[in-house]
């Protein structure tokens, strides 16, 4: 039976209303922009980028980079308006998820995430991430490859050795956080082990990667001393991508949980080529 996340009575109100803000936005973007259409085009790549990545909860930055870096000249430029727009949908997405969570559940996950982030961002500062960006890759690729073909049976565990398991992969996501801007890698394919449905898998790897992607983001931005910084562009470039995620919304309450799986796994090869990908651009 389907799940609706999204209330009937704001089901016309809400997209109505993004709509109108993302116009609003992107006549702000192309008005003080020097390159009108390009930043229309970019806003556009964000929405679509957002719709497609929010029916599963992830992989936004791995589908709106592959067009991104071809629009922008400056690599940071790129990563802040993913970054930003990624904040935006996760936040949008938790926002609706937020009667289905269970904040408990994720105390272990971000307790290991907690663990390893600091010492992982101090890393990542001062050595080339290459080498780590191919194997993660090739795994996630592969797993994803692997899921997509093949059901296995849920995983059972017990009380004690779930929390160890849960503690660890939160700490993986500490790792690949960082690296590879992606906190959710791991969480994700631990969920979809558990045999969980789709909302109970949503609800886990959802906020953890939104308070992952911010904790991440404020402990670079004190290493760098500040250097990292946000403008009203950052902000706008987010309007419509938020828009987009809400379609996604729609789309996601739409599958059962098979079509959700097999959809994670496909995200999980874009991603683990994503990776493979950045590491050749290192």
């Amino acid at each position: 039976m389907a799940v609706q996340i999204l209330q009937s009575r704001y089901r016309i109100a809400v997209p109505v209303g993004l709509f109108i803000v993302s116009a609003f936005a992107f006549l702000l973007v192309a008005a003080s922009s020097q390159n009108a259409w390009q930043s229309i085009v970019i806003m556009l790549v964000l929405t679509g980028s957002a719709c497609v990545a929010s029916v599963v909860g992830f992989a936004f930055s791995a589908i709106a980079g592959a067009s991104l870096y071809h629009l922008v000249d400056s690599p940071v430029e790129v990563v802040m308006i993913m970054l930003w727009s990624s904040i935006a949908i996760q936040l949008y997405s938790v926002i609706k998820l937020w009667r289905f969570i269970q904040w408990s559940r994720l105390i272990p996950y971000l307790a290991g995430g907690f663990l390893t982030v600091v010492p992982f961002c101090w890393i990542v500062l001062r050595i080339s991430p290459g080498l780590y960006l191919l194997l993660i890759g090739i795994f996630i690729a592969l797993y994803g490859s692997y899921r997509l073909f093949k059901s296995p049976s849920a995983v059972q565990v017990g009380p004690r050795t779930g929390l160890f398991i849960d503690f660890v992969t939160g700490a993986l996501g500490g790792i690949t956080g960082p690296f590879a801007a992606f906190p959710g890698a791991a969480i994700a394919i631990w969920c979809c082990m558990r045999g969980w449905d789709k909302v109970q898998q949503r609800s886990v790897f959802q906020p953890y990667i939104l308070i992952m992607q911010v904790v991440t983001l404020v402990i670079l931005t004190l290493m760098r001393g500040g250097s990292a910084s946000l403008n009203y562009s950052y902000v706008l470039f987010a309007v419509p991508a938020v828009f987009g995620c809400h379609i996604g919304l729609l789309l996601f309450e739409r599958l059962s949980n098979q079509q959700f799986n097999r959809l994670v796994s496909a995200f999980l090869i874009i991603s683990g080529i994503s990776m493979i990908t950045k590491m050749f651009g290192h």
